[in-house]
Order: structure tokens, then C-alpha cells, then sequence
């Protein structure tokens, strides 16, 4: 893609615009098709029609990437945030790395009123999800993402109260 292309794409993202969004102002006016259909050479073809969705999805993916990481290195990004939900939003963390990097890992934050509801809890259960992300220790390893689920006695509804990412599902782990 030309370069003005690129950095009008880039102005639309960073607006906070999504593809439909974008989508929505990508096209000719009824003057301009006809004009363009009615051309000999195809060889100038208008700048609206060049854009695609991977071009968006690109741009939106890579502004997503810099928002998430705290360090293009990925245990040190880990430990940055979990620094930053401590300080900032007074959350507990847990950050246990086998010293190896062989062995398995866990990740664990929750907020005041969540270890509050959990401190308090008589029953509370784990739900796992595999293969959420690739491991910040072994790229080639899948991750669990685990929550843990207290019932609110209310509702009747399950009330998340603290989230934890692991490379294994064992109970020495959880």
C-alpha cells in the first residue's frame, strides 16, 4: 500500500475505529464510479478501494500489542504488569516461576473486593480454559487460564474472584 494509505489507516485506527467502522467510509461516490468505470486504463485505481481488511486487522493487532505489553520481553513484561496491579490498583499477585524455566508456573492476580468475597466464601470452584495463550517461559508450550468461581448466594450467579494462568493443570500448581 502507498504510504498515505497507510497513515490514513493508521489515523483511523488510533481514533478507536473499528474495520466496520472503517469499512464505512471506504467507498465512491456515484460521480467517481462512473467516472472510473467509464476509464480506459485501470491503472489508477482510487485509494478507497485498495484497502483490506488484513490491512486494518494488521494495524488494530499491532496497536493492540503495544498497548499489552510493558516489555518486548515476555517474562519481563509479565512481571511488569503484575508490579503495576499491585501498586496501582492495590491488587494480590502472584508471580511463581520455576527458577529453571522448565518446570511450571503461575500467574495469579485478583482485586480487594474479589479476594474480599473469597476470603469470605465457604465454596468456591476452579473453571479451566486450555490452550488460552502460549507460555511466557516456552513459546511452544499452550497455557490454562484458570478462574475461581464463588456463587453468590443472591443471584444464584457465579462471581468471578480471582484469575490465574498456568502452564499445567496439576493440583501441586493450582
Amino acid at each position: 500500500l502507498p504510504k498515505v494509505i497507510k497513515d490514513w489507516i493508521n489515523e483511523q485506527v488510533e481514533s478507536s475505529k473499528d474495520w466496520k467502522a472503517i469499512k464505512a467510509t471506504l467507498f465512491l461516490s456515484e460521480t467517481n464510479l462512473d467516472a472510473f468505470d467509464m476509464s480506459e486504463s485501470f491503472s489508477k485505481i482510487p485509494a478507497c478501494l485498495l484497502v483490506r481488511y488484513a490491512d486494518v486487522q494488521n494495524v488494530i493487532f499491532a496497536k493492540m500489542n503495544k498497548l499489552s505489553r510493558k516489555s518486548p520481553v515476555d517474562m519481563e513484561s509479565v512481571r511488569l504488569w503484575m508490579k503495576d496491579l499491585q501498586e496501582t490498583k492495590h491488587y494480590s499477585t502472584l508471580l511463581s516461576v520455576d527458577p529453571d524455566m522448565n518446570g511450571p508456573f503461575l500467574v495469579s492476580w485478583m482485586s480487594p473486593w474479589q479476594k474480599m468475597i473469597l476470603e469470605n466464601a465457604e465454596e468456591w470452584c476452579i473453571d479451566s480454559t486450555h490452550k488460552t495463550c502460549k507460555s511466557f517461559v516456552k513459546s511452544t508450550d499452550d497455557c490454562y487460564l484458570c478462574t475461581i468461581v464463588f456463587c453468590n448466594k443472591v443471584t444464584k450467579k457465579g462471581v468471578s474472584v480471582c484469575f490465574f494462568i498456568t502452564n499445567r493443570e496439576v493440583t501441586l500448581v493450582l
